[in-house]
This record gives C-alpha cells, sequence and structure tokens, in this order.
C-alpha cells in the first residue's frame, strides 16, 4: 500500500483545526487588538489595492492608445532610462549576493552582454515613452507636483533601497531624475483616473 496514505489515515494524521477568528487569534498574529480592527485595516487595505489596481490598468490603457515615433525619443533619455535599468538588475545583485551575471540569468539571459543585445533597448522605449506620455498630458493639462509630494516619493523609495546606500542624500543625487519622473507620473495617473468613468461590467459578480 502506499504509506502516505497508510500515515494520513491514521491518527497521527487527525482533523485540521482551524483557529477561531476572534480577539485573541488577532492579538497572537497581528498588531492589532481585535478582530474588529483588523478587519478594518483589511477592508481599506483591499479598497486601497483596487484603487491601485484601477489607476495603473487605466494609465496602461492610455500607453497603448498612444505612439511614439522612434524619432521622437531623445537620446539622452533612452540613454538615462538604459542606465536606470542596468543599475536595478546591479542593485538587485547586491541585494542577493550574486554576481551580476546571475542576476541576468535569472531572467533568461546568459549573461549581461546578451541582456543588453536582447532586451534592454525595448525596456529603455518602454520606459521612456511612460515618461514622454505623462510629461506630454502634464504640460496640455497643467499638472505637476508639490515639493511634498516629491519628498514623499523619496521618503518611500529610499526606504525600499536605503541598505545599498549611504544615506538619502546620497540616494537622491544618483536616483534625482527617476524620482522627478516618478512622481510626475504619478501625479498624472492620479489626474488621469478622478477624470475616468469606471463601469461594472456585465460579467462582474
Amino acid at each position: 500500500s502506499d504509506w502516505s496514505s497508510d500515515v494520513c489515515s491514521s491518527d497521527l494524521c487527525g482533523e485540521i483545526i482551524l483557529p477561531d477568528y476572534n480577539d485573541e487569534f488577532v492579538q497572537a498574529v497581528t498588531n492589532y487588538k481585535s478582530a474588529e480592527s483588523y478587519t478594518e485595516y483589511l477592508k481599506k487595505r483591499l479598497e486601497q489595492e483596487n484603487e491601485e489596481d484601477k489607476k495603473e490598468n487605466t494609465w496602461s490603457l492610455v500607453l497603448e492608445s498612444s505612439e511614439v515615433n522612434d524619432g521622437d525619443y531623445p537620446e539622452s533619455l533612452l540613454r538615462q532610462q538604459r542606465e536606470e535599468i542596468l543599475q536595478g538588475y546591479y542593485d538587485m545583485a547586491v541585494l542577493n549576493g550574486t554576481t551580476r551575471d546571475e542576476v541576468f540569468q535569472q531572467f533568461g539571459c546568459a549573461d549581461e552582454q546578451e541582456f543588453i543585445d536582447t532586451e534592454l533597448e525595448a525596456l529603455a522605449k518602454d520606459g521612456a515613452k511612460d515618461i514622454l506620455i505623462s510629461e506630454a498630458i502634464a504640460i496640455k493639462e497643467s499638472i505637476s507636483y508639490t515639493e511634498k509630494e516629491y519628498q514623499a516619493i523619496l521618503k518611500t523609495e529610499y526606504e525600499n533601497n536605503e541598505d545599498l546606500y549611504k544615506s538619502k542624500k546620497e540616494f537622491e543625487k544618483k536616483n534625482k531624475h527617476y524620482l522627478q519622473n516618478t512622481a510626475l507620473m504619478e501625479k498624472v495617473k492620479t489626474f488621469i483616473d478622478k477624470h475616468t468613468k469606471y463601469t461594472k461590467s456585465e460579467n462582474a459578480a
């Protein structure tokens, strides 16, 4: 007979016991004091994630319906995008304790050079398109970000990368263009989201 089925049919397995979802359970596994407060937190988090998903999906539709001619990509912007993309992989190697080539191998390339030869340019154009479209919309709609909004982006991005930099000041200096582009893009995405009418799908539950 199958050993695994013998074991599971014996008293060794027993019944699966699910804990009661109550204040005691919530206090044991979270920092919340009651099931009610934790449920409210989960509800708000799911609502926020849903809003973010809507915003990103709408932005994807805007990009799909927009075109940038090859000759309209500034070489300086493409160069900036190439550098940022490669730096992202370099940072990943540092965080994972691997070589750069090993990181690129995790994404299906034999080494860094193959990635540069086969994938980098398309990714750079995708990133540049995001920036060019967001800048065009920002100009047309007179959209700009505030210093407070920029600082919020800086804070979040630095917290996600602080193991790689000696200070927030160093991080900001080396990533200034990325931070500025991100701040503007987020502002544009929010503008588009607020001016988009969402309708419920007939197939939705």
